[in-house]
């Protein structure tokens, strides 16, 4: 069905809530997912079902039904630890250096704005000069998902605008844990 090739991000959802209804009677919250309709993937990056939290692929089996397959190689539990329990919003506000990168770090701000600076040289693909990006935030403490709107990107290729997933910031006292879709990631210091 040419129709199943075009959708969009926002359509995903729709899909991924036909795959959950088969997952009855489990509960099933906030889902974050794309589809690319080159390669027939759906890419479910934030899947909480049952207090967990997980990162999978989908592989479209039959257009017609809507059928899909686990890729089970996938599957990634990204259920934050402890330390994450009792966590307020306030608890990111501040500067975190990225480790292993000098002069990059991300503040966040009180006023849900915050501001990512690359160091020059750190990646000579994508960001040889370095910069500086802007924009606001929302973090959900419980999970450590972020999600951001970017305002300002003078940083080439790097910072959370190229990012290409949903993060996760997952906080331990001075140090964090900043997860991709798939539980790859970097650590930050709070300075």
């Amino acid at each position: 069905m040419n129709y199943l090739m075009n959708l969009t991000v926002n359509k995903s959802l729709v899909i991924v809530a036909l795959i959950l209804a088969t997952f009855a009677p489990v509960q099933a919250s906030e889902v974050k997912s794309s589809f690319d309709p080159e390669t027939g993937r759906l890419e479910i990056t934030n899947l909480e079902l049952d207090g967990q939290i997980y990162y999978l692929e989908l592989d479209l089996t039959d257009a017609a039904t809507l059928s899909f397959a686990v890729n089970a190689a996938s599957v990634v539990d990204l259920t934050p630890g402890e330390a994450q329990i009792g966590l307020t919003a306030e608890a990111i506000i501040g500067s975190w250096s990225i480790d292993g990168e000098a002069n990059t770090s991300i503040t966040f701000n009180s006023d849900g704005t915050y501001t990512q600076s690359q160091g020059a040289g750190i990646d000579l693909d994508e960001c040889p000069d370095g910069g500086i990006e802007t924009g606001s935030y929302s973090w959900t403490p419980n999970t450590g998902l972020i999600r951001f709107s970017v305002d300002m990107d003078n940083n080439g290729e790097c910072g959370l605008s190229h990012s290409g997933r949903s993060l996760r910031f997952l906080i331990d006292g001075n140090t964090a844990t900043i997860q991709e879709g798939n539980g790859s990631g970097a650590t930050a210091t709070r300075s």
